[in-house]
C-alpha cells in the first residue's frame, strides 16, 4: 500500500458569489504530491501542484439536516403524495404539449 501524505489546513479562503454572498471555506492541501502512485486519480492538479480541497462547514452541516429531514417517514409520505398529485401534470404538459423548459419567473406586465 502506497504511503499517504499529510493532509493540513493550509489557509482559510473566502469566496463570494454573483449573488453577493460570501462563504467561507478551509482549504486542506497534501503536502507533497510528489511520486504518489494514485496522483493521476485523486488530482488534476499540474506537477508541482498538490491537491487541495475545498470545505464549508456550514454547509455540510445543512446538508446532513437535509439528509435527515427527507429520512423522516412524515416527509417520504409528502414526497409519495407529490408523485401521484403533481408529476403527473409536468408529464402531460411535456408529452403532449411539447413544453421542455419552464421559467419560474413572473411576467412583466
Amino acid at each position: 500500500m502506497p504511503k499517504r501524505a499529510a493532509i493540513n489546513i493550509s489557509s482559510v479562503s473566502h469566496k463570494t458569489d454573483r449573488c453577493g454572498y460570501t462563504r467561507e471555506y478551509k482549504v486542506y492541501e497534501c503536502e507533497s504530491c510528489d511520486g504518489c502512485p494514485l496522483r493521476a486519480n485523486c488530482t488534476k492538479a499540474k506537477e508541482g501542484n498538490n491537491r487541495k480541497i475545498l470545505h464549508n462547514e456550514n454547509w455540510e452541516q445543512q446538508k446532513m439536516l437535509i439528509r435527515t429531514l427527507l429520512s423522516e417517514a412524515k416527509t417520504g409520505e409528502i414526497y409519495a403524495r407529490r408523485k401521484i398529485d403533481v408529476e403527473p401534470v409536468f408529464g402531460f404538459l411535456k408529452a403532449n404539449l411539447g413544453f421542455t423548459r419552464f421559467s419560474v419567473r413572473e411576467k412583466n406586465v
